[in-house]
């Protein structure tokens, strides 16, 4: 594979015709170009934008350093594909997708890990929740008149998994493990006016079905109902 330079060019008379004419601009065999004036990268129309490392230890590393701004909002990164005309595929804001290749082993394979950490014993007060994962589904509850044929859901569990294969812990869409320190208090917190309960006495006496739980060694069965109170 060929060695690539990057050349930058002070003036938009020098620029090569395939660049643009934009001052402050490096060029990489025509297929990259970085405008120092907007501040980022740019891939020509034939190329991906390929960041990677040539050392496996070592991951690409977007915006791990220090902040100092005292109010705002603090961001690592922001991915905001806008779809401006009708198309017949979906838009996705982001895709990962970690692969083990025939017949590699790992002792695990996570695509996404959110890990919110607070450093130090010091005190300081979080005003607000901590999550780790924000589902925040935004339709326009103002005046939108969108029809959508599918399901709204903020989590979408479906597996492929071969019925040949071995899952010595079973497969479950939610798996909550002994915590280090702290138990949890709830597995649902939800407010009483969410929508997808009700509070109040029940008067059933035999159930049109059940979720199966688990907990620990042993398995147990979440009865619900058709009728209405």
């Amino acid at each position: 594979m060929a060695t690539q330079y990057l050349q930058k060019f002070d003036d938009a008379a020098h620029l090569p015709p395939d660049t643009g004419k934009a001052a402050g601009v490096g060029v990489i065999s025509g297929l990259l170009s970085f405008n120092s004036g907007v501040g980022g990268l740019l891939a020509g129309a034939t190329a991906n934008l390929d960041l990677k490392t040539t050392t496996d230890s070592k991951p690409v590393r977007i915006n791990s350093r220090n902040y100092t701004q005292a109010s705002g909002d603090s961001i690592g990164y922001q991915a905001k594909p806008s779809q401006t005309v009708t198309t017949t595929g979906a838009v996705y804001g982001s895709q990962i997708s970690p692969r083990l290749q025939n017949g590699v082993a790992a002792s695990a394979l996570v695509a996404v890990q959110g890990a919110p950490v607070t450093k130090g014993a010091s005190a300081g007060t979080i005003s607000a929740d901590v999550r780790a994962f924000e589902a925040a589904i935004d339709l326009n509850d103002v005046d939108g008149t969108r029809t959508v044929t599918g399901v709204v859901s903020a989590l979408y569990a479906f597996l492929q998994a071969p019925s040949g294969g071995t899952y010595t812990g079973g497969c479950a869409v939610i798996h909550v493990p002994t915590p280090n320190t702290k138990g949890w208090d709830f597995l649902v917190n939800a407010s009483a006016t969410a929508g997808c309960l009700v509070v109040g006495a029940g008067t059933y006496s035999t159930s049109d079905g059940y979720f199966i739980v688990k907990v620990g060694a042993s398995t147990y069965r979440v009865p619900f109902f058709t009728a209405v109170d």
